[in-house]
């Protein structure tokens, strides 16, 4: 069972020695690999969070036109750091691996 939990890491992009950390996390800690993987990679989805939410409340106290060109332009900012940043790279590679590890 390791091993195929390796391999499917691996094939994700996770170095195997990582992937063994992972599952001895998991397995020390009595949860799913899938929760480890969250603990792991949980500053992605924080910073993500944080930055939606900062764009959001800073856009809507000055209406709902302001609010959408807001938007729009942290959406063009958003598709272009994609390609120059590892940060959005990790992000959107690690919820590719959470979910690969559903119900694992």
């Amino acid at each position: 069972m390791n091993n195929e939990l390796e391999n499917i890491l691996a094939k994700a992009g996770m170095k195997k020695k990582d992937a063994a950390i992972l599952i001895k996390l998991a397995k020390l800690k009595n949860i799913s690999l899938s929760r480890a993987f969250f603990l792991y990679a949980w500053k992605y989805y924080a910073w993500c969070t944080a930055l939606l939410l900062a764009v959001i409340f800073s856009s809507l106290s000055e209406g709902i036109d302001f609010f959408i060109v807001n938007i729009l332009f942290c959406i063009g900012v958003g598709l272009i750091s994609l390609f120059f940043t590892p940060f959005v790279i990790n992000l959107i590679w690690s919820i590719k691996i959470q979910y690969k590890l559903l119900g694992k």
